[in-house]
């Protein structure tokens, strides 16, 4: 019970702030209650079998055996050794689990997000209904940006609607000229985003072709769009997207459509912005000045707008700065859920860090176990066939092979239970499938390289005990009891 208090002590520290009500885990009286009576049932199983099978014996055989030894005790061997098998297969079982999912995170850690998220701040603010106008929405984020620029140490900043990693809403476009049967079919959907001309640079995405938004793309000029690879390639892959025609939202009716078609001036690199473990999604981009007045007003209304500032410094240290700023032109805003990018890109892997960390420790431990139990069962053979040994020795016996007999029939059992493990951990990965990344769930090497582990792990757990027996002194022992 102190153990599992602590546990939990730690779980809820540890633990993502994505999974809910993490913080109201507590121990319960009902799971507390459950543990106990598995506790006390096993202790009654585990030793009634012993037991009966000691009060079975009758003494005159135990008298007439003169001793302990495997031979006439077979079944007993056995049983132990179905034991021992049982828990290195279930180690083993666990063992492959966390090996996967600890691969999987050391290859997660390794995505390139398609930017570059060192040294940027992220915040947020919440515009009230008197900015519905485009025209006061527009003057605010300008007068705002121009601040944050001249901060000392500022590289570029910029506003989106959206930060990568967390979705914003899914838009259909349709391209000027295509004929589609259904009056509600679209070319494509892509993710919505809204930015201001430096967002690119801010965030460093690379531009592939054509060019980037600038202050000329306000609300007076023709509409233009920013598309990312994933669509370039999706929607116009023999044709060169640049100077084509199109309209986003035309299908969803007229509170999310475009007025008039938008050209498309540019193409940027794919990002990672539904996670790091998932594809590309297609994307657009739109210029904030260029937003139709009534997506503008139903966007206040549904939340807040979004802030990327790069800094040559650490980034937190400008946070009174860009408070400052923003109060400058509003002083009735705030900025809120101050972030820095590579803290929500930790945030976007935190389910699978701690996945894989609950799994480990648990693996860890049924390691530990199995190997105890390897060494407690084979060193109580041992001691139970000292007389047999030293009769053994005795008669002839090299002590190498008494050594070779103690192993080999301790690691028999061990590898009975790799083998078992290995089927078992064949089903039981098949559960992780929509929590790995980059690895299969049948993973040769991670397979492999577990069976060896567990191999080389019961191989020392006899060793010891074959090493005592080595050492057993004939005429003692057959002087023992």
């Amino acid at each position: 019970m102190v153990l599992a208090s602590l546990g939990i002590r730690l779980v809820t520290t540890l633990g993502p702030a994505s999974i809910p009500r993490l913080q109201e885990v507590a121990l319960d009286l009902r799971v507390l209650t459950f543990a106990v009576l598995v506790s006390v049932v096993s202790g009654i199983l585990f030793g009634l079998g012993p037991a009966v099978h000691v009060a079975r014996i009758p003494p005159s055989q135990t008298l007439k055996e003169g001793g302990r030894g495997l031979a006439g005790n077979m079944k007993k061997h056995r049983a132990r050794g179905l034991l021992v098998a049982g828990e290195i297969s279930i180690s083993l079982i666990l063992l492959v689990g966390a090996v996967l999912l600890i691969r999987s995170a050391v290859l997660l850690h390794a995505v390139r997000p398609g930017f570059d998220p060192n040294n940027v701040l992220t915040l947020q603010t919440s515009l009230p209904v008197k900015y519905a106008r485009p025209e006061l929405k527009n003057a605010f984020y300008r007068q705002v940006l121009d601040r944050i620029n001249a901060i000392p140490g500022v590289e570029a900043a910029a506003t989106v609607t959206s930060l990568p990693t967390e979705l914003g809403p899914d838009l259909p476009l349709s391209v000027e000229g295509r004929v589609h049967k259904d009056a509600r079919e679209g070319d494509a959907e892509a993710q919505y985003r809204w930015v201001s001309a430096d967002y690119f640079r801010a965030m460093r995405i690379p531009l592939l072709r054509g060019r980037g938004f600038t202050e000329a793309d306000n609300e007076h000029a023709p509409g233009v769009v920013i598309i990312n690879q994933t669509l370039a390639r999706q929607v116009w892959a023999q044709e060169d997207p640049i100077g084509k025609q199109m309209t986003i939202g035309k299908t969803m009716g007229p509170e999310w459509s475009d007025t008039a078609p938008r050209e498309v001036v540019g193409i940027v690199g794919d990002i990672k912005d539904t996670g790091l473990d998932d594809m590309a999604p297609v994307e657009l981009y739109v210029p904030y000045t260029q937003v139709p007045p009534h997506v503008v007003a139903l966007s206040v209304q549904m939340g807040p707008t979004s802030w990327v500032v790069r800094t040559q410094m650490d980034p937190s240290a400008i946070r009174q700065e860009i408070q400052k700023a923003v109060s400058a032109v509003d002083s009735n805003q705030a900025i809120t859920n101050v972030r820095t990018m590579n803290q929500i890109l930790a945030t976007s892997v935190a389910s699978h860090q701690f996945n894989m960390s609950i799994l480990t420790f648990f693996a860890v431990l049924a390691l530990v176990l199995a190997a105890v139990g390897t060494y407690g069962a084979i060193s109580y053979g041992v001691s139970e066939r000292r007389h047999e040994i030293g009769l053994r020795l005795a008669l002839g016996a090299q002590r190498g092979d008494v050594f070779r007999l103690v192993v080999g029939q301790g690691m028999s059992f061990a590898l009975l239970g790799v083998g078992i493990g290995l089927a078992g951990a064949f089903a039981f990965t098949r559960l992780l499938t929509n929590l790995l990344y980059g690895v299969t769930t049948t993973d040769p090497f991670t397979f492999a390289g577990v069976a060896l582990l567990l191999a080389m792990v019961a191989l020392v757990a006899c060793y010891l005990p074959a090493r005592r027996a080595m050492c057993v002194d004939p005429m003692v022992a057959l002087r023992y009891e």
